[in-house]
């Protein structure tokens, strides 16, 4: 009896929690992107598309994740370069400084 009530008291939190951030999340949305639509839209579309992506398999979600990565690392790593193009490399070395043995420890 002990471990049901642990449980739905976890089960509860995770619903609580999942609910929270499903409005964090919708309310940045709606603040930075969709003005106009409507809060309770926003989180029931993102909870849906939740639930459905779910309820396939694992090797589904993953190879969704795997078609999806280039989109999101190609933006990231332009970013990072066209933002070192006025870096100063003096400035990133030396990355150990100028002991790296002492680093590594007396073995």
């Amino acid at each position: 009896m002990a471990r049901l009530d642990r449980q739905c008291a976890c089960n509860r939190f995770f619903a609580i929690l999942a609910a929270l951030i499903a409005r964090e999340f919708g309310e940045v949305v709606i603040t930075a992107v969709l003005k106009n639509t409507p809060l309770e839209v926003t989180v029931l579309v993102m909870l849906i598309m939740a639930a459905v992506s779910s309820r396939k398999n694992l090797t589904t979600f993953a190879y969704i994740h795997y078609f999806y990565s280039p989109l999101l690392l190609f933006p990231v790593l332009i970013i990072v370069v066209l933002s070192l193009k006025n870096a100063e490399v003096i400035n990133l070395l030396p990355i150990w400084g100028n002991n790296p043995s002492g680093m590594l420890g007396e073995f």
